[in-house]
């Protein structure tokens, strides 16, 4: 904690229920001293915000309880406390002694996230009764938090479909008396698995546009595994585009400044500014160096035909040029497609559908022979001339997902 430079948040009861695992104690054995404790030690030791799961009463439960839910509880902290009110009959401590824990809270200004334990867990259950009815008793929390001089934040769904995003923004700001909104992403498909990145920055963006004031990040890996360093990275990457998709919406200024200063660098062909306004320069520039121009004011999805450099020759009132020998960098690639070539033809090298075509001497061995000059990628579906599928390969429509 006294290292970071950003806030530190926690989810004591993850804390707390590890320790009364690992003590060989089960869920009849925690109390809600424990909890409680575990919240004040937290406090000691400088932590700025905890997320706590004050919402899941014995009353919103009956709403999962025999209820037609597709998923259930999702929620890790939400599901303990599900466990330990089932197995005691008790109600939540943390509902039941919310006052004591606003006393905590503000003896160490910490901030409340207030856990959304009934989020949906798939786009089915978004805005169902549970989701809703916990949702009413976060707002009276939120009164009460306030009132005792606590801070507060409310944390949202989840897995959400487009249609429903801005409606469950305007609901929690009306319940929650504006209190700033905290999205885990949300997710609009249950089906990305491996590209939830993706998907959350999807819900994320519709959220943060519709008046969603913090975004919880989503990696690649969610719902298969811990994410790794690089997972982590393509999440937070994902989620700042989102975060900022949403800010340009809402008439932000930084949001209107940085957009047009890349814009403005890209009619200069600036590229260095490119990459200082890009949200990812380092791979900006990665992608950039990689190409076979990257050594001139232009990129190759063009080329010498840049709609943006030809626009600046007759924006500046210049003579557009006639022949494209013309073109400052024309001769540099044809010199390096000959670089190029050459190096083809002596060490192999792939064609653009991913066909291995092997050095020229080696072709020539091979035609002696009688056998084909190149090997051929298998790919998924492959298309005869007329544009009819293969016998062998299978149609697309034929590669269904069994849903049975």
């Amino acid at each position: 904690i006294d290292n970071s430079s950003i806030m530190v948040g926690t989810v004591p009861i993850y804390g707390a229920m590890s320790d009364n695992i690992m003590q060989g104690k089960g869920f009849r054995d925690f109390t809600a001293r424990r909890l409680l404790d575990e919240i004040e030690k937290q406090g000691q030791q400088g932590v700025d915000y905890i997320t706590v799961h004050c919402g899941i009463t014995r009353q919103t439960l009956k709403y999962v309880d025999g209820r037609q839910r597709i998923v259930g509880i999702v929620s890790k902290g939400g599901s303990v406390h599900a466990a330990w009110m089932r197995a005691t009959g008790n109600e939540n401590p943390l509902y039941e002694y919310f006052d004591e824990l606003c006393e905590i809270a503000a003896k160490y200004d910490m901030t409340f996230s207030l856990g959304d334990s009934l989020r949906p867990g798939g786009t089915g259950d978004a805005t169902d009764a549970a989701q809703v009815q916990e949702l009413l008793i976060l707002g009276e929390l939120v009164k009460r938090a306030w009132d005792k001089g606590v801070q507060v934040m409310v944390e949202g769904p989840g897995h959400v479909p487009l249609d429903q995003i801005a409606a469950n923004v305007k609901l929690q700001k009306q319940i929650c008396h504006g209190a700033p909104f905290y999205v885990l992403g949300p997710l609009t498909i249950d089906t990305g698995a491996g590209y939830d990145h993706i998907t959350g920055a999807i819900g994320g963006a519709v959220c943060s546009a519709a008046g969603a004031d913090m975004l919880c990040y989503v990696t690649p890996a969610e719902h298969l595994r811990l994410p790794n360093a690089d997972d982590v990275r393509q999440g937070v990457i994902a989620t700042r585009i989102a975060a900022q998709s949403g800010d340009l919406a809402k008439g932000v200024p930084y949001a209107k400044r940085i957009n047009d200063r890349m814009s403005e660098a890209r009619k200069k062909l600036d590229w260095e500014t490119m990459y200082a306004c890009a949200i990812d320069p380092v791979e900006a520039r990665k992608f950039r160096q990689t190409s076979e121009d990257y050594d001139s004011d232009v990129c190759t999805m063009c080329g010498d035909l840049c709609a943006v450099r030809m626009d600046n020759f007759t924006d500046l009132g210049e003579r557009a040029p006639a022949d494209l020998k013309e073109m400052p960098m024309a001769e540099q690639r044809r010199k390096r497609k000959v670089t190029m070539a050459e190096k083809a033809q002596a060490e192999g090298s792939f064609d653009g559908m991913g066909n291995w075509i092997p050095p020229q001497h080696v072709q020539d061995q091979m035609k002696a022979r009688g056998q084909k000059a190149k090997y051929e990628a298998k790919v998924p579906y492959e298309r005869e001339d007329s544009g009819a599928y293969k016998k062998n390969a299978p149609a697309p429509d034929k590669v269904l997902h069994d849903r049975e």
